[in-house]
């Protein structure tokens, strides 16, 4: 089992081997106590839709996570935890009943498992609301049956690379990272799929090499690499469509060929566009 925390695993070729996604609602009827886990056989996103729970890994520390807020949990791992029951929240309400939503998972890179911590982990981000409509779109999507169950899977691999870079802003100084936040929100709010790096370096008013250079240090990988992620998540949007085929979808992304736009897609998502797109 390799380790590889959120900041290095950022652009790392991680790819996901299995997942699956279930709900789990707890109410009054219930007894409020602290239930044990089992050493975990998949790693996990755990995050609370209503109510609040707490967590106590086998070191005894203690994490709660409240509404709208995400755990990680690793393969392997053990704990206790309890939903907080005939308790108040943050605004005197009296809290009935907690609802969980839960991701399941095997990572995998070159071939070997994949975890980010050896313990479970609070997952605070920047952007967790946003984070947080994206866990709960993927999981009211989930379906095993093809192709939804591979859209699932990439949409988890999406919302895991979100916390590897929202955790990579870690590897910049404030005053660095403020000078390449205009590409970086750029890149977020916009169909960047055919930006030139050059047009990312301008819109942050530095030179292209010093821009490569504090973009390397953030998201790990150079800008070119970064695009190309993004041409391919762009193709994997308008196969779903079923409007474009996979050579209009190869021209409009300026592949050479739509060989090699299969080939680069294969590559990235371990299956080819006909697949997606079915």
């Amino acid at each position: 089992m390799k380790l590889i925390t959120f900041e290095d695993a950022q652009r790392a070729e991680i790819t996901v081997k299995e997942a699956h996604a279930h709900s789990i609602r707890v109410n009054q009827s219930c007894v409020s106590e602290m239930y044990r886990t089992q050493p975990r056989s998949h790693s996990g996103l755990i995050y609370v839709l209503k109510g609040a729970h707490i967590f106590v890994d086998s070191s005894g520390r203690e994490i709660k996570i409240k509404e709208n807020e995400m755990l990680y949990a690793p393969e392997g791992c053990n704990y206790y935890h309890r939903p907080l029951i005939d308790e108040t929240d943050e605004n005197g309400n009296l809290i009935t009943h907690t609802e969980v939503l839960v991701a399941d998972f095997k990572l995998t890179l070159n071939d070997e498992s994949v975890v980010f911590s050896d313990k479970i982990i609070h997952i605070d981000t920047e952007h967790k609301k946003l984070l947080g409509e994206k866990f709960i779109n993927m999981i009211s999507r989930y379906n095993s049956a093809m192709p939804s169950y591979l859209r699932f899977l990439s949409q988890l691999l999406d919302v895991l690379n979100d916390i590897c870079d929202e955790y990579a802003k870690k590897r910049l100084s404030k005053r660095k990272y403020e000078m390449i936040k205009p590409a970086i929100k750029y890149l977020a709010n916009n169909d960047a799929a055919s930006v030139d790096v050059s047009e990312l370096a301008d819109l942050c008013h530095i030179s292209k090499n010093y821009f490569r250079k504090l973009f390397y240090d953030y998201y790990g990988c150079l800008p070119h690499q970064y695009l190309n992620e993004l041409k391919l998540k762009r193709a994997a949007m308008l196969l779903e469509t079923g409007d474009y085929s996979i050579s209009d979808i190869s021209d409009m992304l300026g592949y050479a060929t739509p060989s090699y736009f299969s080939s680069c897609f294969k590559s990235y998502y371990g299956y080819l566009p006909s697949k997606h797109k079915k």
